[in-house]
Parts: C-alpha cells; structure tokens; sequence
C-alpha cells in the first residue's frame, strides 16, 4: 500500500507544471537581443519582472524584450504592474509586429489572442516609442534607478537559450562590445 501511495505521489507531481516568475536580467535590450525566459524550457511563466531604464527625468527609453512560447491562447498585461504609462508588443521570432496595446486600462497595456505553438517575442518600453527603434539617449543622464514593471502572462512558457542561439548571442555581445570601444 505504501508503495501504491508513492507511485500515485510521483504521477501527480509528474502531471503538474512549474510556474516560473522571470526576472530581467541585466538589461533585456531589445536592441542587443531579446533575452531567454528560463534555463529550462517548456516552464509555465506566469511572469516577468523587470526595469525600465530611465533618464534624470525619470523618462522610460528602452525596449525590454523576451522570448516566450506560445501554443494557443495567450494574455500579457501591466495592469497592476507598472507606475508609468506602458506599450506592450508581440511579434514573431523574424520581426514581424502580431499584437500590439497602449493604453487598454488607464495608461497599462494589455495584449492577447490565440496562435499556433513557437517561440515569439514580447516587448515593453513606455507611450510613444515606436516599435523597432532604437533608443538614442546620452548614457551620461542615465539613472540606473530605473523604473520597475511586472508583466502578468497567462498561455507563455519558458524558452531556454540553445548552444546555437548562445553562440549567436554571444557573435551578437561583440559586436556591441566593439562598436563600444
């Protein structure tokens, strides 16, 4: 009977997902790349905190990116989650723009829909910064401060980085490393 009790134990904890909470790391940069969910994929993500970078006037001007997978219904919402007046895209792994808000309740955002299983990317930056741009902000008026945000999912998994995707990122941290110097 023990035995009986154990293996049902290990089938339900078998059955059930993990939920992972992202927490930015470093600077997501969408200009750079966007950054990986989870060590492990296939995670539930339930979601991502991060920060928004900002100026002396407390300005958000980046564009925090993420890749997550999507296999069906899907939301993404700040409501609740952000101080400051948030956009929230989604698009495929190529570019492509599939959902986009601004405003939705109050000043936060909220995207979803239903799409076929694959990696995609979501992104934040704060009221009118266009989609694709890249940030052009003097790094002397730069307050690390930042300004938080959550992101609340609902039908997104982790992604894991793989060895050719790290490869590609790292191609990628070069070049910004020499276009640095």
């Amino acid at each position: 009977m023990k035995k009986f009790i154990a293996i049902a134990a290990l089938v339900a904890a078998a059955g059930v997902a993990n939920a992972d909470i992202h927490n930015e790391v470093g600077d997501a940069d969408a200009a750079l790349a966007p950054q990986f969910t989870g060590a492990i994929s296939g995670n539930v993500l339930t979601q991502i905190n991060g920060m928004g970078e900002t100026d002396v006037g407390f300005t958000v001007y980046d564009v925090d990116s993420y890749v997550v997978h999507i296999n069906g219904n899907w939301s993404a919402s700040t409501v609740g989650g952000a101080g400051w007046d948030t956009m929230l895209f989604l698009s495929d792994m190529g570019g492509t723009l599939l959902a986009f808000n601004d405003d939705a309740v109050g000043l936060q955002s909220i995207i979803s829909g239903s799409l076929a299983a694959g990696d995609y990317v979501l992104s934040i930056t704060r009221y009118n910064f266009s989609f694709g741009a890249t940030p052009t902000v003097d790094p002397n008026t730069i307050d690390n401060g930042g300004t938080p945000y959550t992101i609340f999912l609902e039908g997104m998994t982790t992604v894991a980085p793989t060895p050719g995707s790290l490869a590609l990122l790292g191609l990628g941290g070069l070049a910004a490393a020499r276009r640095r110097r």
